[in-house]
């Protein structure tokens, strides 16, 4: 039933958008003609930032449209009544008015809640939508045009124009990133007034969230000037080496080119331990003051870096100067990481304080809003792919931003074409979006030889522009020197040729005091750290079996033990391998992609403090029961491994018999032909490979949702398996776990604690043993039944060990004894 304040007379009547906001009795519903003028609001103040400002207001009063229908208000106070469709009327209205630039305004307001659809010409989403109004009209809160736009106007509006903003422009890329820039700037503006509506009630009707803050470059340099200043004062030791003054170099080269280059796109070419950390800081800094930016994103692999850097972050802008919400952290376990961070330079929290903060933090990740952004490689990549609201709501964020990406060389390389080209639209010559876009690393890949693969990515018979390509500038003008400095710090042995059985590895590892083991395989790192724990004392293992509070603390014990100078040695996977601040005199690597191998190398004398640091090389023998060969390496390596192969065979056949390789990993020019190599061994320089077909005609055929499955940077057929790291935690969250009150909020808030204390493993087989050794977690599905009967191993995310105190062990993390089996 409608409301008492609800006016019905001859055809007049009041229209609501959003239904009481109080379920006490002391809530309002919204009224439709507020919720559209917030909507559109906010819509056009977000994409101004690049230029499509009417155009998103156009999308904010036109979202709404299909509210206007009687239907519509019943089904908001009746819950009996069907929900129906009521974006599709204002979606074709759009396509109507704005022709051209009304085909991404349509696309937008029909999926604002669904999701993007597929990119259609006006005509054909006119007609499309047509169709369903008179093949399925009950599925539309209301398919009469003018009856709703008679409604629309008596409540104060007029049909909007669309003269301006985004338009086709036959580039797949660009186009499919300007409609999910557009989408943002809408579903971001109706999350956001939707909130406000229902965080109010009768004595409040609307309470929206306060903005974050904006960023100050003077006074965000003015810390880094500080802390640049303390750091030399305190460290005076430490920066008389020739390395601790290549760091300063390039931080000063940094600085000077962020505050002189126009925007556009860079690479940053450094050796590892040169300090890029701060040097991307210096840059983004002083590029945001030179044009104006209101934010930083630092894009990261991997979860540790992102931790190791907000730790850094968090001392350069203090809680008692810029607050705690000026660096924001945006990944899986960021209330923890976040927490921790603060634990170590800001207040002192008790638990009732760090509620309403926690609420915060995930309130402002949502839409990042914040001067300064620290995520994953994946939350940002794949957030410029996706088709859901919820993951494409902060992308307007990016306009106007200094967008940088460490250790860039982990980028897949199925997805470096379509990366390419849509971070081109986003900061290339003749991007609207006012951003810069940064690839940092050690290892810079020769993305350059996949500049002529962007021209398969436009329409060939409507492009007219100059045909887009990946040219970026390097802001590291003396490169090749700071290469050639940072050559004499680690030595490498390279016997690759030699294979070598892990017990025979042991034994020679046991000798070190101070040594470092990098393989490729999970299995490896712990049959490995088991053989050398039996002979050697002092010994860690680090993996991905392990679950993330697990490893921060070996870290962290690590990291004492190198601080003190304490026996140490450490078998790991390449978890540890990029980014990761540790130092040690040894480096063991198992052959892998020459890039890998190289960030292994910073790992060794990083801080250039050793006379020299010595790195192995080798290739492990790891032979079945039956004395078959098992295989080496995880998905996605045998190609970049085979090219490493072929090129230091190359290198060898050019050498006189026991002559060494030259300097590789510290050579640009090397490292840059093994990359080439690597592109045209299999043809991926001039030819779309089997492995990024299908996401490449997806993004040609415009269908957003298959692109964003295909667009993955990780394998997403995973479980997660909640271990007894910490007994008490764990027992919480499996009982949690099973209680009948898991509402899909309650949910996510459990999914939230439970991400530190679980191992995130590729789901087995539907006939492996293995499921024998799982427990799922029902989260609220039948939990009155421990089994979990019902709950299929296709289907379920989240299990726990059948046997805990066998299954997890503090050395190795998750390991099944009975089945000898290491996920």
């Amino acid at each position: 039933m409608f409301p008492k304040t609800a006016e019905r007379a001859g055809d007049s009547m009041t229209w609501y958008g959003h239904s009481f906001n109080s379920k006490n009795g002391n809530g309002v519903p919204e009224l439709l003609r507020d919720h559209i003028r917030g909507v559109a609001e906010r819509a056009e103040k977000f994409a101004s930032a690049f230029a499509a400002g009417k155009q998103a207001k156009a999308c904010g009063e036109l979202h709404d449209l299909g509210k206007y229908s009687e239907q519509f208000q019943r089904r908001l106070f009746d819950r009996k009544e069907k929900g129906r469709d009521h974006a599709s009327i204002g979606a074709i209205l759009a396509a109507k008015v704005g022709k051209s630039l009304g085909e991404f305004p349509a696309t937008c307001i029909e999926g604002h809640h669904v999701g993007l659809g597929c990119a259609e010409s006006s005509e054909l989403f006119q007609r499309r939508i047509a169709k369903s109004f008179n093949d399925n009209p009950e599925r539309f809160t209301t398919v009469n045009m003018k009856i709703c736009i008679d409604h629309f106007r008596a409540d104060g509006f007029e049909i909007p124009e669309i003269k301006s903003g985004l338009a086709p422009r036959f580039d797949y890329l660009a186009d499919m990133l300007d409609t999910r820039m557009l989408y943002s700037a809408l579903v971001d503006a109706d999350f956001l007034e939707t909130e406000a509506h229902f965080a109010g009630d009768r004595n409040c009707t609307r309470r929206p969230r306060p903005d974050g803050q904006e960023l100050d470059p003077n006074a965000a340099i003015q810390a880094f000037n500080r802390y640049i200043a303390q750091f030399a004062q305190t460290n005076s030791e430490m920066l008389t080496n020739e390395f601790s003054s290549l760091r300063q170099t390039l931080l000063q080269s940094c600085r000077s080119q962020g505050a002189e280059q126009a925007l556009g796109l860079f690479t940053l070419s450094a050796p590892t331990g040169a300090g890029k950390t701060l040097a991307m800081l210096g840059f983004a800094l002083e590029h945001a003051r030179k044009h104006g930016l209101r934010r930083i994103v630092l894009a990261m692999p991997f979860l540790n870096i992102v931790d190791q850097t907000a730790r850094i972050y968090r001392k350069i802008f203090s809680h008692e100067e810029f607050g705690d919400e000026f660096v924001l952290e945006c990944h899986s376990l960021a209330d923890d990481a976040t927490e921790r961070s603060l634990a170590d330079e800001g207040p002192d929290y008790s638990q009732d304080d760090l509620v309403p903060q926690r609420q915060r933090w995930r309130l402002l990740s949502e839409n990042w809003d914040a001067p300064i952004v620290l995520t994953t490689s994946v939350q940002l990549l794949e957030s410029l792919f996706a088709n859901k609201p919820s993951r494409c709501r902060k992308l307007h964020r990016l306009a106007g931003s200094v967008i940088l990406f460490d250790e860039v060389q982990t980028l897949p390389p199925k997805l470096v074409v379509s990366t390419l080209g849509t971070l081109n639209r986003l900061a290339g010559a003749d991007s609207r979006y006012r951003s810069s876009v940064v690839f940092a690393t050690a290892t810079q890949p020769a993305f350059e030889c996949l500049s002529p693969r962007l021209a398969s990515m436009v329409d060939d018979q409507q492009y007219t522009g100059m045909p887009p390509t990946w040219r970026p500038k390097e802001l590291v003008t003396n490169a090749d020197e700071m290469f050639k400095t940072a050559s004499g710090r680690v030595l490498i042995s390279w016997r690759q040729n030699q294979p070598i059985e892990f017990a025979n590895l042991a034994d020679e590892l046991s000798h070190y005091r101070q040594v470092l083991v990098i393989v490729n395989l999970k299995r490896h790192a712990t049959e490995l750290a088991e053989l050398l724990r039996s002979r050697s004392g002092a010994t860690f293992h680090l993996s991905t079996n392990m679950c993330s509070d697990h490893r921060l603390s070996v870290l962290d014990q690590v990291r004492q033990c190198l601080d003190d100078d304490q026996p140490v040695r450490l078998i790991a996977t390449q978890c540890v391998e990029a980014g990761v601040d540790i130092d040690f005199p040894c480096v063991y690597r198992a052959l892998a992609p020459l890039e890998a191998i190289a960030q292994a190398a910073g790992r060794c004398n990083r801080s250039g403090f050793r006379e020299t640091g010595n790195v192995t090389v080798f290739k492990p023998i790891d032979l079945r029961d039956d004395g078959r060969k098992r295989n080496l390496y995880p998905p996605g390596y045998d190609a970049a491994v085979s090219a490493t192969e072929s090129f230091l065979n190359s290198l060898l056949s050019q050498l006189a018999p026991g002559q060494p390789l030259p300097e590789i990993i510290n050579s640009p020019e090397l490292l840059r032909k093994y990359y080439e190599l690597f592109y045209t061994l299999h043809g991926r320089d001039t030819t779309e490979l089997a492995d990024e077909r299908e996401l490449h005609e997806a993004i040609r055929a415009g269908i957003f949702p298959d692109v964003a499955k295909q667009y993955r940077l990780i394998e997403q057929n995973v479980i997660n398996v909640l271990v007894p790291y910490g007994w008490a935690i764990y027992e919480t969250l499996v009982d949690e776990a099973h209680t009948d009150k898991m509402t899909l909020k309650h949910t996510r808030a459990w999914i939230r604690k439970a991400r530190p204390h679980s191992v995130a493993v590729y789901r087995p087989a539907n006939n492996s043993e293995i499921w024998n050794h799982l427990i799922p977690l029902p989260l609220g599905a039948n939990s009155d039944d421990e089994s979990g009967r019902g709950i299929t191993t296709e289907s379920h995310d989240w299990w726990r060990p059948a046997n805990e105190a066998e299954s997890y062990n503090d050395f190795v993390g998750l390991k099944f004894a009975e089945t000898q089996w290491v996920l």
